[in-house]
């Protein structure tokens, strides 16, 4: 005689099944507006695209801190600096970066393409990758003397000089999302982020009813 095999559901309103680690499936509440940009974040990374992963992190806590603002004057009440630092030292914990860090980070990466003249405390920054034999997933904090040579190679003159930060490219990006969609759900009941959450330019695949139907676009 064979047992019989009972299934089990549940139905919870606002969650929906993801796949997680290990092919299992996962109840997850994050809005699908901004799940859709962390998605690319990780398929940045799987597909070894690590510039466009860190570059698409670091605009995240822009993004989280202007959904908390009405659109209309989200810039007027709160400078995009002041705003962007208050988010990150609000939501993210790194061991070795603070808010402002971040911000200059940001600045650099999205900007300047370095931040060796810009106000930060690092005078440069290394994201170590797979393969690498250091990979400091929670930072690593490297000071070289003024006058200092590495390789005989005069440190200062190849901004090489002064502080250092070293982390995992991977474990930076990760950091930045999980603390990203904590906040995302802490704020499922916050009548202006999910008023703005539906104007977020991200991947929609369904189109944009009803200009655009039946096809996926990023708009």
């Amino acid at each position: 005689m064979t047992s019989p095999m009972w299934t089990f559901s549940t139905s919870w309103t606002g969650y929906r099944l993801v796949r997680g680690v290990g092919w299992c499936w996962i109840m997850d509440n994050v809005p699908p507006e901004i799940s859709s940009i962390f998605a690319e974040i990780e398929k940045a990374l799987s597909a070894k695209l690590y510039y466009l992963a860190i570059a698409v992190s670091l605009s995240v806590p822009d993004i989280c801190a202007c959904l908390e603002q009405v659109q209309e004057d989200a810039k007027s009440k709160m400078g995009v600096r002041e705003s962007y630092v208050r988010w990150c030292d609000a939501n993210l914990n790194f061991d070795n970066l603070s808010g402002i860090d971040l911000y200059y980070i940001c600045c650099g990466v999205a900007h300047s393409g370095h931040v060796y003249k810009n106000n930060s405390i690092y005078k440069r920054v290394i994201f170590t990758i797979e393969g690498a034999p250091i990979q400091a997933p929670r930072g690593a904090v490297i000071n070289v003397e003024a006058g200092a040579t590495i390789g005989g190679l005069d440190a200062d003159a190849n901004r090489f000089g002064g502080r250092m930060l070293m982390m995992n490219a991977e474990a930076f990006c990760r950091t930045i999302v999980d603390g990203a969609k904590a906040w995302a759900v802490s704020k499922s009941s916050d009548p202006i982020v999910q008023q703005n959450l539906p104007l977020l330019i991200r991947y929609r695949p369904e189109g944009l009813p009803p200009f655009m139907v039946g096809f996926p676009i990023v708009a």
